[in-house]
């Protein structure tokens, strides 16, 4: 028998990782990357598995677990603190495999603290190498040789990652995926690289099946873009009606462009999405590639139409881009007071590799520091065009001061 233990990584605020304050208004759910691969991995009846999800307390990196196999996955934020555990699993003598979008596109970096690497979507890669595994061959690094067919996914082991954190009144255990990939190609988004840019699906039926199984009424989406296909969000939306559930996604605001779509979206049970807004400024949106999608002139009314659906926003945006000045901050300010957006989430710009802008900047020398714990969307880690970065870390600062204020 194989022990595999699979960790989902979490901060460690010591090494100066900033996760940001709290919002006690959004509601925590689990990754789901963890959860499928765990569905996949414990179908091997040679397989003894076990999770660990770090948001509800950190290992203690001097008395870990004993497993065979340790599986660690994290964001670009979390890296440091998985190649620390990586390390220090490898010196017990565990066979240590990371995977994730970091490691993805930092292979030859990951690979100085792993056995093996996992890039791409990972839930056949990693039965590929549990086979090799156990006839002592497994690769260094394995590739996801064509994309992941999510249809005929088993149902993701989401009740491993319980705890804590996940808890009532600001936790759910409700998360789903039904949608992999992103028809937009946005420069500072690493999904189109990832997952690509043709969208898959999971079939509507088995979604509103594992909705029905779910006991809370509040459901949260995981996937990029919910209404990048409006005919199947359209189907999607029609068949969790009869669900009564309330639900929130990630979507963009071409939502608001079809009234039939956005009017089956209410009906179908959406009380909030997450929308990238992104910027202002016209230029702006030009220059990260939005422009088919976000058309500034048209924000008022589509906010509105939304709004009349009794769906709220959490509207996201970005300081830094290069059209950016010190009049930025205001500006947006206004707007999110003016178009009374309550839930605002405000990042710097951020070249996560895997990116578009993480290779233009690279190329263009403009990344200033490589210390992967300042990747949090909090911190200025290049330098801006109209502004030195310190001057743009202390309006952003000053921005999320005035926020706060409104209890936003």
């Amino acid at each position: 028998m194989i022990t595999v233990l699979l960790v989902s990584v979490g901060i460690d605020n010591k090494y100066g990782a900033i996760s940001g304050k709290a919002n006690k208004k959004r509601i925590i759910t689990p990754m789901l990357s963890i959860p499928y691969i765990a569905a996949m991995v414990e179908q091997d009846k040679d397989v003894n598995l076990k999770v660990i999800d770090e948001i509800h307390g950190l290992l203690d990196i001097e008395n870990l677990p004993e497993a065979d196999i340790v599986g660690l996955s994290g964001m670009t934020m979390h890296i440091n603190r998985v190649y620390r555990l990586a390390d220090a699993f490898k010196k017990k003598g565990s066979y240590v495999v990371l995977g994730g979008i970091h490691v993805s596109f930092m292979i030859e970096e990951a690979l100085s603290h792993a056995d093996t690497i996992i890039c791409g979507e990972g839930e056949v890669s990693w039965m590929r190498f549990i086979e090799d595994y156990k006839r002592e061959s497994a690769k260094r690094v394995y590739l996801c040789e064509e994309p992941v067919n999510i249809s005929i996914l088993p149902k993701p082991r989401i009740d491993l990652m319980r705890g804590k954190a996940y808890e009532k009144p600001y936790g759910s255990m409700n998360a789903i995926m039904g949608i992999r990939g992103c028809p937009n190609n946005c420069t500072f988004c690493c999904v189109k690289n990832m997952f690509g840019r043709r969208m898959r699906y999971r079939t509507v039926e088995d979604i509103c099946d594992e909705i029905s199984e779910m006991n809370d009424d509040l459901i949260l989406f995981a996937d990029d873009n919910m209404v990048g296909n409006p005919t199947y969000a359209k189907e999607l939306f029609t068949a969790m009606k009869p669900l009564n559930k309330n639900w929130g996604g990630q979507v963009s605001i071409t939502l608001a462009k079809d009234e039939e779509l956005l009017r089956l979206a209410a009906e179908s049970g959406c009380r909030s999405v997450f929308i990238g807004i992104e910027s202002i400024n016209t230029k702006n949106i030009k220059s990260i590639n939005k422009t088919k999608i976000n058309n500034v002139e048209e924000y008022a009314e589509l906010i509105k139409r939304i709004r009349f659906y009794g769906i709220e926003i959490f509207g996201s945006f970005i300081v830094g881009l290069d059209e950016d000045d010190e009049s930025t901050f205001n500006d947006i300010y206004e707007f999110i007071v003016q178009h009374d957006i309550k839930y605002p989430v405000v990042g710097i710009l951020t070249p996560f590799p895997g990116t578009d802008l993480y290779f233009s900047m690279k190329k263009k020398k403009r990344i200033l520091d490589y210390n992967w714990d300042r990747y949090n969307l909090t911190q200025v880690v290049y330098q801006p065009k109209n502004m030195t970065p310190e001057e743009l870390q202390f309006r952003y600062d000053e921005l999320l001061y005035s926020l706060d204020i409104r209890d936003i």
